[in-house]
């Protein structure tokens, strides 16, 4: 599925002159906002949000993402937003559109967290010479959070 994502607003903010030595935890969430039917697909918005804790910072991108979809697709995704109280997509459908979500913003706030001096929402890899590693797969959702000393 060929899901294209435009940004609408990018807000950042970082509070205080400093993050050293401190613990911060950063809690990054995708969030549905509306849904509305456009040519071939669906028109899907959304809020992207990392969080910097406590009371450190935060990047938050408003966009829409554009999901293909035959007519039946799109009616039925419709039908079930607006029947679900939470506003809910059909479970393949929003795995698609909650992982091109953070794929595409996770690669901006990394970018927008240097420019203001906060650290990358993700933890970047580390390269250790001389010892033997294996790489341990990792399960990615859309709240994540890690730590960072």
């Amino acid at each position: 599925m060929n899901v294209t994502a435009s940004y609408k607003a990018i807000e950042s903010r970082k509070f205080g002159s400093g993050t050293s030595g401190q613990t911060i935890q950063i809690s990054s969430k995708s969030t549905l906002t509306h849904l509305t039917k456009a040519e071939n697909g669906l028109s899907v918005g959304f809020v992207f949000a990392s969080n910097y804790e406590p009371n450190i910072g935060f990047i938050r991108i408003e966009g829409e993402i554009y999901v293909p979809a035959n007519p039946e697709e799109a009616n039925n995704a419709l039908k079930e937003w607006e029947s679900s109280e939470n506003k809910h997509l059909p479970q393949e459908m929003a795995e698609t559109v909650h992982n091109s979500i953070i794929s595409n913003c996770m690669m901006e706030t990394a970018v927008i967290s240097r420019e203001i001096q906060l650290p990358p929402p993700f933890p970047i890899p580390h390269v250790h010479l001389g010892k033997e590693q294996t790489v341990q797969p990792t399960e990615v959702n859309s709240d994540v959070t890690r730590y960072i000393q």
